[in-house]
């Protein structure tokens, strides 16, 4: 990804979970990808932990890993799947997915897909997704959650720092993960990984390769 590019989207990664900022960007950069990163979140409340758990190990800890090793590859691999349109490669690598991980954070993950389902139920463009719920109701939340920003046409780079977002509110456990405090929510995020935009962007470098990131 080139400097440029990165530099361009530091200003937008910067307001991302400021959501009084979506409505009080005078400029037009990025307006309207900051609605849409709001909409993504909206009516989305897992209430209990996706693969990240606070209490088995610390949040850069997992990013260092998990969301590095599995959960990027995968959000990136349903991204690209769904400009093919074959929705039975999409369920085949999903369940291969699943299956990777442990009973419980399967099962986690496939419980927390029908957040996904149940918010965007008749929502226009959303046709992928609906027969995703049909054909796979038991998928991932990462492939239900990556499938819906593609359809509200939110860039990679912050569908995936919103979906990051999420994983660590939801594996905190001792926080309310809602619209009404997620300005205190995203303190305690950049508090605890200051560098987080600038990591994101050099883990999608690494796993897109020549690939171009799009603002």
């Amino acid at each position: 990804m080139r400097r440029k590019t990165v530099e361009g989207l530091r200003p937008l990664i910067n307001k991302l979970f400021y959501l009084d900022a979506i409505y009080k960007d005078q400029n037009g950069s990025g307006l309207e990808t900051l609605r849409a990163i709001r909409q993504s979140l909206l009516g989305v409340y897992p209430s209990h932990s996706l693969t990240f758990d606070l209490s088995n190990q610390s949040w850069i800890e997992f990013f260092n890993s998990c969301f590095n090793d599995r959960l990027i590859p995968h959000f990136i691999k349903i991204w690209k799947f769904l400009s093919e349109g074959d929705l039975d490669l999409i369920i085949a690598e999903d369940k291969l997915f699943l299956e990777s991980f442990d009973e419980q954070t399967s099962s986690n993950l496939s419980r927390a897909a029908a957040e996904i389902f149940n918010a965007r139920e008749g929502a226009k463009g959303m046709q992928m997704l609906k027969k995703m719920s049909l054909k796979s109701p038991k998928c991932s939340f990462t492939a239900a959650f990556s499938m819906q920003c593609s359809a509200f046409n939110i860039p990679l780079l912050q569908s995936i720092i919103a979906y990051a977002f999420i994983e660590w509110a939801c594996g905190q456990k001792s926080i309310r993960f809602s619209l009404e405090n997620i300005g205190e929510c995203e303190k305690l995020f950049e508090g605890e990984f200051p560098n987080f935009a600038d990591n994101i962007g050099r883990l999608l470098s690494q796993n897109l390769g020549d690939s171009k990131l799009t603002a």
